[in-house]
């Protein structure tokens, strides 16, 4: 589950992506859909091997620009998953497990848990590291029925262009079919 994260975290490169303007886009065909400055790219599914874990398979989207790196994670539970407040804040917990070699190093920002559209919520935020090399990883979760929606962003804290860009995207975050903006 957390594979791609790791990836995601080792992200410290310049971005591919020219900036565009901010335009609506849908998760798949889900209903969980949120504006980026440019195209939410398709990585694909992935089958969870271990029997022992919840998640049966992941599907997995990314966007990068020069200010941040996004990554969009459908954790499809294993039947009798019930995604609920209790099982988002088991996942919210994974999720930063292990970000750093020294616990020290990652400071919590935020935590809320809530509902969008209905649906239980975690929004959680953290710095990774100290001074210029700090990282930032912003997420949120959202449960429905047997799935997991993350979205989970990796920003420069130092860079006001990034956290803006990073809340921009995040406050745009809804699970509605059929909008347009």
């Amino acid at each position: 589950m957390l594979v791609a994260l790791v990836g995601a975290v080792a992200f410290a490169g310049s971005a591919l992506a020219a900036q565009e303007t901010w335009k609506r886009q849908y998760v798949g065909k889900s209903a969980l859909s949120l504006s980026l400055p440019g195209k939410l790219e398709s990585a694909g599914e992935t089958k969870v091997e271990d029997k022992d874990d919840w998640v049966l398979t992941t599907d997995d989207f990314s966007f990068e620009s020069d200010d941040f790196y996004l990554l969009v994670s459908v954790f499809n539970g294993r039947p009798g998953t019930v995604a609920d407040d209790k099982h988002l804040a088991q996942v919210a917990k994974d999720l930063v497990t292990g970000m750093s070699d020294k616990d020290e190093d990652v400071k919590v920002n935020g935590f809320k848990a809530g509902k969008l559209d209905e649906k239980p919520t975690i929004l959680q935020s953290h710095t990774i590291g100290k001074g210029e090399k700090a990282t930032l990883f912003k997420s949120f979760l959202l449960g429905d029925g047997t799935k997991v929606y993350a979205v989970m962003a990796i920003g420069y804290p130092s860079d006001p262009k990034s956290v803006a860009a990073i809340d921009k995207a995040f406050a745009s975050i809804r699970f509605k079919a059929g909008l347009k903006e």
